[in-house]
């Protein structure tokens, strides 16, 4: 899925054979969504920042 707002909820239904693992990943170009992320100082560019999150679960 492209394009889901923050704070937006979606449902998915899969029909998985059991023991399948589901991996979902969050990808956000905004670095304040990492823990503990501060704004860099003056004279540091940031090119293209990228805050990746994965999950696996088992089911």
């Amino acid at each position: 899925m492209v394009g889901v707002r923050d704070g937006q909820q979606v449902v998915v239904r899969l029909r998985l054979p059991r023991g399948a693992v589901v991996r979902v990943a969050d990808i956000s170009h905004d670095p304040s969504a990492a823990g503990g992320w501060r704004r860099p100082g003056q004279g540091v560019a940031m090119v293209r920042p990228e805050v990746r999150v994965e999950s696996s679960v088992r089911v």
